[in-house]
């Protein structure tokens, strides 16, 4: 699941996941993935799409074949169905006036089983993150110190499979199966990069929510 930050850039985050993470105890919680541009997303318009082809129709959009895109959502019921807000898609089968969206550059197309209109966005440059360090943790309250954490999420940079030849996405996945004494409730979660010349920055800091099981609600005291 990717985390979508159409409009971040760095040094500093414009934009913070639109939505709180949730982790149960026992299960495992992601992958999540964070995209990190340094330029700006920008807008492309209001497209249209016929599931049956799996063809969007926006005209004179202007992209070429194998351009990184994304689409946004405020709500589940305004995305197309067979897509997903944050994940990254490239433009294949490109025309004037229509194309195609992969996964993957001069991939499959998606699957489309719905026709919602939408609006697309063609994605910033990836932001190179070589040589950068990454930390991302939980904590039960934004005073508690750095070294107080519910979970450290072990987050690793990601990202030279897509083709840009360097890393440049943040991803964490963890299963929590220990106890621990804390109610389950909204908690924070930090994500902290470290660049090059040694200064860091706090890009992002929201809520987290840690949930009991369903089978063994025991497990939290």
């Amino acid at each position: 699941m990717a985390i979508d930050l159409l409009s971040t850039f760095l040094p500093q985050a414009e934009s913070t996941p639109s939505r709180s993470l949730i982790l149960e105890i026992g299960t495992t919680f992601g992958p999540f993935t964070i995209n990190l541009f340094s330029s700006r997303s920008s807008a492309v318009g209001a497209y249209t799409v016929v599931p049956a082809t799996g063809i969007f129709t926006l005209t004179a959009h202007g992209l070429s074949n194998g351009t990184m895109v994304q689409v946004p959502v405020s709500t589940a019921s305004t995305i197309t169905d067979g897509l997903q807000s944050g994940q990254l898609y490239f433009i294949i089968s490109a025309t004037t006036n229509t194309f195609q969206l992969a996964t993957s550059v001069g991939g499959s197309a998606v699957t489309i089983t719905g026709n919602q209109p939408g609006l697309l966005y063609k994605c910033g440059t990836p932001y190179n993150m070589t040589n950068h360090k990454v930390w991302a943790w939980v904590k039960h309250l934004v005073t508690d110190a750095d070294n107080n954490l519910v979970l450290d999420l072990q987050p690793s940079i990601t990202g030279a499979s897509l083709g840009f030849g360097y890393d440049w996405q943040i991803t964490f996945t963890k299963t929590k199966e220990q106890t621990f004494s804390l109610t389950p409730s909204t908690n924070i979660w930090d994500l902290i990069i470290q660049f090059p010349d040694g200064t860091r920055r706090l890009l992002v800091e929201d809520t987290f929510v840690i949930s009991l099981p369903a089978t063994h609600p025991n497990l939290i005291s």
